[in-house]
């Protein structure tokens, strides 16, 4: 994985990653679709019957997911702040998400 350091995407040192489960949930995306994490894995649902599935990794900084088709990881930086997440890819290209509750 480019730029992916001596690790696997999510395997941080345990004194330093992230809290498992921290993005588990259902995410309402800004343009229209829903993803929906649990642990490593999500699905996308781009309308009520088209999805797609993903492994998906995260450390303090970075989230890589992959189709589960065999696609290659990519690596988008992301932030998180009161129930919103905002991933950001190579080139600036924005993905906003907020946690439904």
């Amino acid at each position: 994985i480019p730029g992916g350091g001596n690790f696997l995407p999510g395997q941080a040192n345990r004194s330093t990653g992230p809290v498992a489960g921290l993005l588990d949930g259902v995410w309402e995306l800004n343009n229209g679709g829903v993803a929906i994490i649990r642990a490593d894995a999500a699905r996308l649902y781009v309308s009520r019957d088209r999805h797609q599935d993903f492994i998906i990794r995260y450390d303090h900084d970075h989230f890589w997911w992959q189709p589960r088709d065999g696609s290659k990881f990519r690596r988008y930086r992301y932030e998180m702040r009161e129930g919103r997440m905002i991933l950001a890819d190579d080139k600036n290209n924005l993905l906003l998400l907020r946690r439904r509750r």
